[in-house]
């Protein structure tokens, strides 16, 4: 231990600008997606993904580090508590940071979503040219755009995922082996990082392994859904994918859930073992499109009857308390 101390002291303040450079890119998604890993903090977060993986990079204190000498990375980099400060995203940093690669799936994605890109701009040269090389209405339409860029910037924050798994026979078949055989989440829009993140840690808690994401639900692998996991993003499958195609191809009687002000009551509907249960966006709900592929509409009761109440629950409450009714109906 005396020579892993002094070899720890030894690589102190080694964390170099490239470094720094590539934590502060792992915030965005599109790095993410570039680089193939994202960034776990803490103790807990970084204990449970180095339980299912080894770490490329630990950033950690000297007591963290000696405290765990058989933690797996391919780099160790020893900091101290200022240097630490600096480059972690929390406003308390917890001794250890971490750097690890991506599911494989997410990184099948992109590959596949930049490939719908550029298929998307060789079908429709004239949209992706407007604004260059153009004449005066070119460059209008060219402003226009933009325009709406930021206006779809402001309405989707960045942090949305819009990496949607390619819609493979295999990928669809995995998917609806699980959806028939166990119970299942889909999140339709939900775009609170801390939403998503509490989302997967109910989900690990009530033995849910696998949530199925729509294109525009924030990113699962962003650094403030990490964090909001508490470490369940290690046990808990996150999927990206057209929910709308994923409900159609799946076998008819299927049961497919969800929340809605017009539904019927959640304790008195008679609830199975497996499914899909769709949760919606914060303010607007479930789409119409999802909607209209639910079977069964359920309804959180206010109580009392009749009093009046909060017009809605936040959806991580409301998918606990699904949840929770799915398991105790399960387990009665």
């Amino acid at each position: 231990m005396f020579c892993f101390s002094l070899a720890l002291h030894y690589l102190c303040n080694m964390i170099s600008k490239n470094k720094q450079k590539l934590l502060r890119q792992l915030e965005q998604k599109k790095h993410r997606a570039a680089t193939g890993l994202f960034l776990a903090e803490g103790p807990k977060v970084v204990g449970d993904l180095l339980a299912i993986g080894p770490a490329e990079t630990l950033i950690a204190t000297e007591e963290w580090a000696t405290q765990h000498p058989d933690a797996e990375t391919k780099e160790w980099i020893i900091v101290n508590e200022d240097e630490l400060r600096r480059v972690s995203f929390l406003q308390h940093p917890q001794q250890v940071m971490g750097i690890f690669p991506l599911p494989k799936r997410y990184g099948k994605g992109c590959r596949i979503l930049q490939q719908a890109k550029r298929q998307s701009r060789a079908a429709n040269p004239a949209e992706h040219s407007c604004g260059r090389n153009a004449n005066p209405a070119e460059e209008s339409c060219g402003r226009i755009l933009q325009q709406a860029k930021r206006q779809s910037r402001a309405a989707n924050p960045p942090e949305l995922c819009t990496i949607a798994l390619p819609h493979h026979e295999e990928d669809m078949e995995e998917a609806i082996r699980h959806i028939t055989s166990e119970l299942c989440l889909a999140l339709d829009g939900v775009q609170d990082p801390g939403n998503v993140g509490t989302i997967i840690r109910i989900a690990d808690w009530f033995g849910i392994q696998h949530i199925y994401c729509s294109p525009d639900t924030a990113d699962a692998y962003s650094p403030k859904v990490v964090q909001a996991t508490m470490g369940s993003i290690a046990r808990v499958e996150v999927v990206y994918t057209d929910l709308n195609l994923l409900a159609t191809q799946l076998p008819e009687g299927t049961p497919v859930y969800g929340t809605v002000l017009d539904g019927e009551n959640l304790y008195s509907t008679p609830l199975t073992p497996h499914g899909l249960l769709v949760m919606g966006n914060e303010g607007k709900g479930i789409s119409a499109r999802m909607a209209s592929r639910l079977t069964h509409r359920l309804l959180i009761p206010p109580y009392p009857a009749g009093r009046a109440t909060a017009d809605s629950l936040n959806v991580a409450i409301a998918t606990a308390i699904c949840c929770a009714e799915f398991r105790r109906v399960q387990s009665s």
